[in-house]
């Protein structure tokens, strides 16, 4: 794992990454590494960033935002698994971001989210065209705008989510699935 990340490190300010691709199934806390990995991924101005992370049972993980405000970033596919929480933060001031993000596809499975997510997606994203929330938490409402979308999909296990509004140009693809628990 050193070596990895001296890898990392090292060839960061020489490289652009096309790809950088973690899998991590191993369940001991250490979530630094992952994070550290991540930072190291955006300051080669990787392309398409592929994540899944099986996460310990009890801890919690919070993605920087900087991984959001990437200008490089094309293709953002993350996953999580098990009993831990993953929190993907978005950048909290729009107005500080320089440019808008060059994010195409986005990808997010098993992640707690919040309202701003869809103001992020709305304002900053404009060039997304493949949004897919399988999963997602925290948030009761998702709202997406001016979007230049042409596949949305959503699915959530978390009845908290009681309001989506989607509003854009041309919709081809659109799918939602919300499973209700019942005790």
């Amino acid at each position: 794992m050193n070596y990895i990340e001296r890898f990392l490190s090292q060839r960061k300010p020489m490289i652009n990454a096309q790809s950088c691709c973690i899998r991590w199934y191993r369940q001991i806390n250490e979530e630094y590494r992952v994070l550290s990995w991540l930072l190291n991924a955006v300051m080669a101005n990787v392309k398409n960033l592929d994540l899944h992370i099986s996460i310990a049972s009890g801890s919690h993980l919070t993605l920087p935002s900087s991984l959001l405000c990437c200008t490089s970033l094309e293709s953002l596919d993350m996953s999580f698994h098990d009993n831990g929480i993953a929190i993907l933060k978005t950048p909290s001031s729009f107005a500080t971001l320089r440019s808008p993000s060059p994010l195409k596809e986005l990808q997010l499975e098993s992640v707690r989210i919040d309202e701003s997510f869809g103001n992020w997606i709305s304002s900053h994203c404009k060039l997304l065209k493949k949004l897919t929330l399988n999963d997602v938490k925290g948030t009761t409402r998702i709202v997406i705008t001016g979007s230049s979308l042409d596949m949305l999909a959503i699915s959530s296990h978390d009845d908290c989510l009681s309001h989506l509004h989607v509003s854009a140009e041309i919709l081809p693809t659109f799918s939602f699935s919300l499973e209700i628990r019942f005790p």
